[in-house]
């Protein structure tokens, strides 16, 4: 059967899960992916998990799942002859994948500019936590600096204790890689226009800040919201975190006033929580209206009586009373229990990985393309076959992407990789929304069905005033809007017009809900078999979850994320970050630009179903290896790191000032212990070697807090760069903003000239170099293009939109 990128071919050389997991994930998509490592073999074959913990460079466990199905070249690039075959392979492909610094890049022969005018033709991909460009670039930098320099990691935990990194490497795996996967079919789509390759630059610190906190930077900028801290439990539209029960922990959000009201009576209706403060939270704005000395009074209920109350009912008490009200709450289950729950198992979350002993099970796939299924894993490259020097299979480049005839191209438009591509966007909330903005920043043809009678549903706003533009502009942007309303009789029938004259539509409402009112994809595909559409639902559109209300923040609890976030002393729960639908908004994209670069080689449409709550599992392979070979529960994880140590967050002077620190090997041990003036350091037998580090993490912690107490974060992660040692603050939302790389990289984004306030709202971690992001248009009004698509798509008069408006239809 057919695959999405059969016959691209790709070239990966560098380290780090950034560029593993993008290659693996473009494999798994069909493409052809040869992995050049060093003679002795990739870092990661010395990083588990191992079988019994018996290391061995073909037994790692991760290795084993990034790099499943590549072929292998090991070549030594200091050799010239090894050099010549590097460069017959990347004659031959359409893509390099680089995972160094520039200044490795350069020494390696593989510097960008020179690549690029040797092969006009090459899009070179560069996986770094930086960036390739900017101040940092030359930075040493491992995920936990990402997150770090994200802003994310401020904002979660417990707010008496150390900020928490993204368990697992999240940064790298969830946010870096992925986009940077989207971002590489993006340049293939130009480079089948036109024939010209390009620097695809994608870092996973920026990457990370502007999937999770861009709504946050309009929040604190333009509307006055005050920049959230470590605070244990959210308060937002609702509440939002996961409380300790009587067998575990239970997560809750509550974005919608009947959710919260109907869980509170479903407790007892207790007379404490009658207080019209505490009952409020349901609603939107909450956060910005109350004072801080009613958020105290809120805090001390949720950690006192309702923390109290809860700890009184079971998981499945809870999760029986959730189901039957239909409240958007869910039990944290562990990695084990998610890996041997039916509904998991019976969607395929996992999989077997061929070739290791005993058996893997590793991650499955994170979507279902109807029409170009998922590739199965294959064997890993052994440091025992012969090297590989020549391609294997049929090249075949990318077709170009056709406009309809009738498609109107807008000037700013011209020269975009999606222009012409028409989009059909009925997202809601966060994930649906999100994923179209990828592609609207790169020249899509945006249509955003929007409604003024629950314009909440059509986005997370950045502010609580619907009418208000600015609410909207880091989501909606580059998009038109027609209002329908989908309860109107006519409702369905206008979407399925609508549909038969477009490329691609999204919806993630909940499962079977786009069937039920007949706008599903068998419905949509009948007029217009060419269509690409995708589903999100919660869970999948089939097994036992299926039936979930949820948000992302709980689906987190379901799929594993949650319940490895937190910390390890005491097992205490903490995921507040909300990174469940910015990571499946850009497993989404990745997934729709993989479909249409099928059907511009075929014509042919088809369905893709993402379940969120898998797309965010596949993330977690290093948890679920422990788990399946070694019977082990890796979390909660804290700050910890399986295979580094020093690796944390240590507090520096300031109120809530921090600099992530992470030593691999020895010769950053030293520099570490260097900088600090602490050789007796070097002389602790139970800190002499990388086993030793790890198994006395704690020990390394105090002393190092002891010492960063005493030293601003920004100077001392500068110190620490310049000998060697990888460091770098953790900046809070305000700092972000004002951080020299990030105002560099986001300068990228093309503003328009006449709506320069969206300067800090539409940065995009993808930097293409040919082909950057551009703002065409700022969100649209709801329903303000309503004559102008339904005239242009439709042919219908402004008569006919005006008695379209009066009956209700596009309300």
């Amino acid at each position: 059967m057919a695959h999405a990128l059969d016959g691209i071919r790709i070239v990966e050389v560098g380290g780090g899960k950034q560029l593993a997991y993008c290659g693996k994930l473009l494999r798994d998509l069909g493409a052809e992916v040869i992995k050049v490592e060093p003679p002795d073999g990739d870092q990661l074959r010395l990083h588990g998990p191992f079988p019994d913990d018996e290391p061995g460079p073909e037994q790692s466990g991760l290795f084993i799942y990034f790099n499943g199905g590549k072929r292998g070249a090991r070549l030594d690039l200091g050799r010239a002859e090894d050099r010549v075959v590097l460069g017959r392979l990347i004659d031959g492909a359409d893509v390099l994948l680089l995972g160094m610094r520039p200044s490795q890049a350069r020494a390696a022969g593989l510097d960008p500019d020179v690549l690029l005018a040797e092969r006009p033709g090459l899009v070179v991909a560069t996986a770094t936590i930086y960036g390739f460009t900017g101040p940092y670039a030359e930075w040493l930098g491992y995920p936990i600096h990402a997150y770090a320099g994200s802003s994310v990691a401020h904002r979660v935990g417990d707010p008496e204790r150390e900020p928490l990194n993204a368990p697992l490497d999240g940064a790298d795996i969830h946010h870096g890689a992925v986009q940077l996967a989207g971002a590489v079919l993006t340049a293939l789509l130009h480079k089948a226009k036109t024939g010209d390759g390009q620097l695809v630059d994608v870092g996973s610190l920026e990457a990370s800040n502007l999937a999770i906190w861009g709504h946050g930077i309009a929040q604190i900028v333009y509307l006055g919201y005050l920049t959230p801290e470590r605070n244990g439990f959210q308060i937002s539209g609702g509440v939002w975190g996961a409380w300790p029960t009587k067998d575990g922990h239970f997560a809750i959000m509550t974005q919608v006033p009947r959710h919260w009201e109907d869980f509170i009576v479903g407790l007892g209706d207790p007379e404490w929580a009658r207080n019209p403060l505490f009952m409020g939270l349901g609603h939107p704005g909450f956060r910005r209206d109350i004072t801080p000395e009613q958020g105290e009074e809120i805090q001390r209920l949720l950690r006192g009586p309702f923390t109290e109350l809860l700890g009184q009912w079971t998981n499945a008490e809870l999760w029986e009373l959730c189901r039957r009200e239909r409240i958007a709450c869910q039990p944290v289950l562990t990695i084990p229990e998610v890996c041997e729950a039916d509904h998991p198992n019976e969607r395929d979350w996992l999989t077997d990985a061929p070739g290791p002993h005993p058996p893997l099970r590793v991650p499955g796939r994170p979507y279902h393309l109807s029409k170009t299924p998922w590739r199965e894993p294959g064997p890993p490259p052994r440091l025992d076959e012969p090297s590989v020097t020549a391609w294997q299979g049929e090249h075949r480049p990318p077709a170009p992407l056709r406009a309809r005839a009738d498609a109107v191209i807008e000037p700013r438009n011209a020269g975009q990789p999606l222009a012409g591509l028409r989009i059909l966007d009925l997202g809601i909330v966060w994930a649906g929304p999100q994923t179209i903005r990828f592609l609207a920043d790169f020249g899509a043809d945006v249509i955003k069905l929007t409604t003024n009678t629950r314009p909440w549903m059509s986005g997370v706003r950045g502010g609580s005033d619907p009418a208000d533009p600015m609410s909207w502009e880091w989501i909606l942007r580059n998009r038109r809007s027609v209002n329908i309303d989908l309860r109107h009789p006519e409702g369905p029938a206008l979407v399925r017009r609508l549909a038969a004259v477009s490329d691609v539509v999204l919806e993630n409402f909940g499962s079977g809900t786009a069937e039920r009112i007949g706008i599903g994809y068998e419905a949509l595909s009948r007029d217009n078999p060419g269509l690409v559409m995708i589903s999100m639902p919660p869970a999948g559109s089939t097994g036992p979850w299926s039936d979930l209300v949820s948000y992302g923040p709980t689906l987190t609890g379901l799929n594993g994320m949650k319940a490895i976030s937190g910390y390890p002393e005491d097992g205490s729960i903490s995921e507040e970050a909300a990174e469940l639908d910015p990571i499946a908004a850009a497993y989404g994209a990745l997934a729709i630009l993989a479909a249409v670069t099928h059907h511009c080689r075929t014509g042919e449409g088809q369905h893709i179903e993402l379940g969120q709550a898998q797309a965010g599992f596949t993330g977690l392979a290093e948890g679920v290896i422990e788990y399946t070979w070694n019977g082990r529960d890796v979390g909660p994880v804290g700050n910890t790191h399986a295979f580094l140590a020093p690796h944390g967050i240590y507090r520096t002077v300031g109120e809530d000032d921090w600099v992530a620190i992470a030593c691999d090997g020895d010769e950053q041990w030293r520099a570490l212990a260097g900088v600090a003036g602490r050789p007796d350091w070097l002389e602790r037998e139970d800190f002499a070697s990388p086993a030793a580090r790890r198994a006395a993490r704690h020990a390394i912690d105090a002393e190092l807090n002891a010492w960063t107490r005493d030293h601003e974060k920004r100077g001392l992660a500068e110190r620490l760069q310049a000998a060697g040692v990888p460091a770098f603050p953790v900046l809070e939302g305000m700092e972000v903003i004002a951080d020299p790389m990030l105002r560099e990289r986001r300068a990228e984004f093309e503003l328009h000239p006449d709506f320069t306030v969206d300067e800090l709202l539409n940065g995009i971690a993808w930097h293409l170099s040919k082909t950057p992001p551009r703002l065409r248009r700022p969100a649209p009004a709801f329903g303000g293009h309503n004559a102008e698509v339904l005239g242009e798509y439709l042919g219908l008069t402004e008569t006919e939109v005006r008695a379209m408006e009066e009956s209700g239809l596009l309300a």
